[in-house]
């Protein structure tokens, strides 16, 4: 995939994933896709990878739910007294967003398109949710986080091939000894230098390939 790219919203009116009904559909015949690339490359529908046996993911909602849960936890996004109803909107839509655009990654997608896609999620989600988050916008720090971390869920379950980048966190950057902080970073620029540095790491790696080892050497 090359060049930048749009995709439907979870919207008002305009959206094809506006209705819930076809929102449930398409869940249901994602996880009919995970479960036949399962069997594909193991030969049982079994969870057999370390990383997923660990955060105890085994099929779309719960990587949904684990990426989502990992962006947000220590990372002060919504305004004080945001009623309950309104965070579940929220993720709601945050998730029916990150769900549509994982669907490109069955093929190699390049940094330009990656970062509008992280782009894309952070912007529809802060035009319709502003009122409810802090500095009124979801930063581009915390849309890399949930999405690169929903991608490797997708990559180590076998439905993807290795993603372009990897979740970018605290742990990740003390490793590469790079300086900022993902939580506060609202900066596709930033965002591209720590890639940049990354890379440098990993060597002839993949970041992907890279940062799972690094996940396995800390576990």
């Amino acid at each position: 995939m090359t060049g930048r790219q749009t995709f439907w919203a979870a919207s008002s009116t305009s959206s094809p994933l506006t209705s819930g009904r076809r929102i449930f559909v398409f869940r249901i015949d994602f996880d009919r896709l995970l479960l036949i690339n399962y069997i594909a490359l193991t030969g049982s529908p079994s969870m057999n990878d370390p990383f997923l046996q660990k955060v105890g993911v085994a099929n779309h909602a719960d990587a949904m739910r684990n990426s989502l849960r990992a962006a947000l936890q220590r990372n002060k996004t919504y305004m004080s007294g945001t009623p309950q109803n309104n965070r579940e909107a929220f993720r709601r839509a945050w998730a029916a967003l990150v769900t549509a655009a994982a669907t490109r990654y069955s093929q190699p997608v390049t940094d330009e398109a990656h970062c509008h896609t992280i782009s894309q999620i952070a912007s529809f989600l802060t035009r319709t949710f502003g009122s409810i988050l802090i500095g009124g916008r979801l930063r581009f720090g915390t849309s890399q986080k949930a999405f690169n971390l929903y991608l490797k869920f997708l990559w180590r379950l076998g439905v993807i091939p290795p993603p372009p980048h990897c979740p970018v966190d605290g742990v990740v950057l003390r490793i590469a000894n790079l300086a900022g902080s993902w939580t506060q970073s609202d900066s596709e620029t930033e965002y591209l230098k720590w890639i940049a540095g990354l890379r440098k790491l990993a060597a002839q790696a993949t970041l992907a390939g890279w940062e799972y080892a690094q996940w396995n050497r800390k576990s």
